[in-house]
């Protein structure tokens, strides 16, 4: 179970690069991670870099650094646009089960 869970929404542009990096270095500092960009419609690859540099410094540090996000979403497209899927661990995000 990671410490830190963090969501990630909308379009993340050059701009948003150095609020990202802060907010993800305080989060590796703390622990595993869980980055939920399921609800992110546009990526730069400003905060993709980011991204991948803080996936490295988890793994540095022997912590988990995991971003969920569907095969077709705009985060795994542009992992794959800029073949960074072996520096940046995605996952499938778990379709919730309502039926009871």
């Amino acid at each position: 179970m990671p410490n830190v869970e963090i969501a990630l929404t909308g379009d993340l542009n050059h701009a948003d690069s150095t609020d990202l990096l802060e907010v993800l270095i305080e989060a590796v500092d703390e622990g595993d991670c869980l980055i939920d960009a399921t609800e992110v419609t546009k990526i730069d690859f400003g905060p993709l870099q980011v991204m991948v540099s803080a996936s490295l410094d988890a793994a540095a540090r022997a912590r988990t650094f995991t971003v969920l996000a569907g095969a077709d979403s705009a985060v795994a497209q542009a992992v794959s646009l800029h073949a960074l899927g072996s520096q940046l661990a995605l996952a499938e995000p778990v379709a919730e089960n309502n039926e009871h």
